[in-house]
């Protein structure tokens, strides 16, 4: 069972839990951590980006993306400071979404006819180096996570065409972390469910747990840690 290491989110004792690990809103940047394209064979047929071991092909790895490497480099730094490598960034579309959120998950809460409990920062009950912070636990089976947009245009968008692929892993993450069996991603937007209706000012997209992915991801993180890792052992060398 995960660990909860704070009751609430965005405190000092937040940002301090979080510190060196690797967190669920930065799953994606591990998982597609290359640049791939859909290589072709000698017979033209197209090259899986992944392998049936759940490993990406040979055949299709580039260089590392951008935001992979910021991230293995701040955790190197987290690690050995013991201090946030980043700065706590607020802007006004962050600052709505905070405002926001407990409107959308009551919200959820009357659309699904169940109770969420929120959460603060959970740990990884076999990796203590992986965590996340669910928006909403359902049961002990599901959770959520939910994004409310400033731009009303952003929330129209995901009506029409549904959940950002951006987002998958942040929720499949939360359920390799919790172990739980689904994760339902919402957009909210006040405007649309005061003059519409819930079923217009609430988006939700619910994602089933997948050993597969799991596995993928689990993976992915292991090799990413080893980074970190072989990082500060060689910074370390520089100075010893």
């Amino acid at each position: 069972m995960a660990e909860a290491l704070t009751q609430d989110q965005r405190t000092p004792d937040w940002f301090a839990a979080r510190v060196g690990k690797f967190t669920a809103s930065e799953f994606k940047d591990v998982v597609e951590r290359k640049s791939t394209i859909n290589k072709k064979d000698a017979d033209g047929k197209a090259i899986p980006i992944f392998g049936a071991d759940g490993k990406p092909t040979k055949e299709n790895e580039k260089e590392d993306k951008a935001a992979y490497t910021d991230l293995i480099c701040r955790l190197a730094f987290e690690r050995m400071t013991g201090r946030p490598g980043k700065d706590a960034f607020f802007s006004m579309a962050t600052q709505h979404g905070t405002d926001t959120e407990p409107f959308s998950l009551e919200a959820y809460s009357i659309e699904k006819g169940c109770l969420v409990q929120q959460s603060g920062f959970l740990l990884h009950p076999k990796y203590d180096f992986v965590g996340c912070s669910p928006d909403g636990l359902v049961g002990d089976v599901g959770g959520v996570e939910a994004k409310c947009p400033k731009s009303s245009v952003i929330h129209m968008r995901r009506l029409k065409t549904g959940m950002p692929p951006e987002f998958k892993w942040q929720c499949v993450g939360a359920m390799w972390v919790t172990g739980r069996k689904w994760w339902d991603w919402v957009s909210y937007n006040a405007d649309l469910h005061e003059s519409s209706g819930l079923e217009l000012g609430l988006y939700i997209h619910r994602i089933e747990r997948s050993e597969q992915e799991i596995q993928l991801l689990e993976w992915s993180i292991l090799q990413a840690n080893a980074e970190v890792e072989a990082l500060i052992k060689e910074l370390r060398k520089r100075v010893a």
